[in-house]
């Protein structure tokens, strides 16, 4: 699974969100429409429901020509928390856009979003010292390496043990550009991989409960940016 986050303004509370979103539902037969799967004071958790009829066109073995449609739905979840300014969106793919644009018509344009870039080194350090296991970074990818005038790089570090450190000392003194860094438990199932676009991939294995250590080791990361300004 995939979770992204994004930055948010708006001057609306997660009731007022839920209210309007609620007069956009999703009905039979609709283009689509918005489900509030969950409200409480700070949150609210929906999605949004996108029904796409597709044509298919073969041609038999006869060389006629036959076309057939089929008709797919798809569902884009998300979290809005006023209260830290963020927008969470779950596997955001082709409906990202779509789901953007739909949310500022349902909210009357009281709302729009902006693209957070972090250090995700700190953020998996962060993480692994709110859930309390043992974890090693064990992959760390690094880019935008300078390499000579007007050259950068990339390189993929990898073992089975911690690698940060040795792949930092690796890079420097040059100027460098931290990625994606993967981090492994070794007490529990799963990995989770940290993304500079503030977003993660989280292995089959995840545990439920890292869901709000993630959004909370990422508010920490992101607040005293959000001071400075």
């Amino acid at each position: 699974m995939r979770i992204r986050w994004y930055g948010l303004h708006t001057e609306l509370d997660a009731g007022a969100i839920a209210t309007l979103l609620r007069k956009r539902p999703y009905e039979s037969g609709a283009p689509d429409g918005f489900v509030v799967e969950q409200l409480r004071s700070n949150y609210v958790e929906a999605c949004l429901i996108q029904r796409q009829q597709i044509t298919h066109e073969a041609v038999d073995p006869f060389g006629n020509q036959e076309s057939y449609e089929i008709v797919e739905y798809l569902r884009t979840k998300f979290r809005i928390t006023p209260e830290t300014n963020s927008l969470e969106m779950h596997d955001p793919k082709r409906g990202n856009s779509r789901l953007i644009g739909r949310l500022a018509e349902a909210l009357d344009q009281r709302f729009s979003i902006e693209e957070a870039y972090i250090d995700p080194l700190a953020w998996a350090n962060g993480f692994r010292n709110l859930v309390g296991l043992f974890g090693v970074i064990e992959r760390i990818q690094i880019g935008s390496i300078a390499v000579a005038d007007g050259v950068v790089g990339q390189v993929l570090v990898k073992g089975s043990g911690e690698v940060a450190d040795a792949a930092i000392k690796f890079v420097a003194p040059a100027s460098y550009s931290l990625e994606k860094v993967q981090l492994r438990f070794s007490s529990a199932r799963g990995a989770i991989s940290f993304q500079r676009n503030s977003s993660v991939v989280l292995s089959s294995g995840y545990d439920d409960q890292w869901l709000d250590a993630l959004r909370e080791s990422l508010y920490q990361l992101q607040t005293p940016r959000r001071r400075a300004r």
